[in-house]
């Protein structure tokens, strides 16, 4: 299941709108801007399938993009409008269905 808080690189992360695998995300930076929200990150969410790894199995889950993927399933924006219309354009592309299927690499 796909967290809906979270902190990375310092930023906190919170999931406030989701339809099928497109999601929009308040950043704040807790150390810097008191809680203010400073931004909004749109992204595509992926799915990764149940895979085995050294004879042990991995259950199938959802991840929000990596940052070698930004740029193209994930985008960052200064407001909340500007975040929306991208979410509803990805959504308009992709529309409600599950999650982007992303087939596991070896190793990972």
């Amino acid at each position: 299941m796909l967290k809906t808080q979270f902190r990375k690189f310092g930023s906190e992360y919170r999931l406030i709108e989701r339809k099928g695998c497109v999601a929009i995300l308040e950043v704040t930076y807790p150390n810097i801007s008191e809680d203010k929200v400073v931004g909004c990150d749109v992204c595509l969410i992926k799915f990764r399938g149940e895979n085995a790894i050294d004879g042990r199995t991995i259950n199938a889950d959802e991840a929000y993009p990596s940052s070698s993927e930004w740029g193209k399933k994930g985008f960052s924006y200064q407001t909340y409008d500007t975040a929306k219309g991208k979410f509803d354009e990805l959504v308009e592309k992709h529309g409600t269905e599950s999650p982007v299927y992303i087939p596991e690499r070896r190793g990972e």
